[in-house]
């Protein structure tokens, strides 16, 4: 079973409200990590927060859907 859907190039915006795989650039290194997915700022710029923490929105360049077992899927709020 695949832990997550296929890459998703960040210009096309994420639905907001939900968690996702996301694959970001800091200082040149590649990082993989979950974060949760706001929606869109007034700006323009996509929101994402992991933890407490504000994930500066350019340094974002993929995301990827979780493929969450399906006995967790009835736990989880739609």
């Amino acid at each position: 079973m695949n832990a997550a859907s296929q890459w998703i190039p960040i210009h096309r915006a994420p639905k907001p409200g939900r968690d996702y795989l996301i694959a970001a650039k800091y200082g040149g290194i590649p990082t993989f990590d979950v974060a949760f997915y706001n929606g869109l700022r007034r700006d323009g710029s996509h929101w994402w927060t992991l933890g407490n923490i504000e994930i500066d929105p350019s340094t974002i360049e993929y995301y990827a859907l979780i493929n969450y077992p399906e006995k967790w899927e009835r736990d989880i709020p739609s």
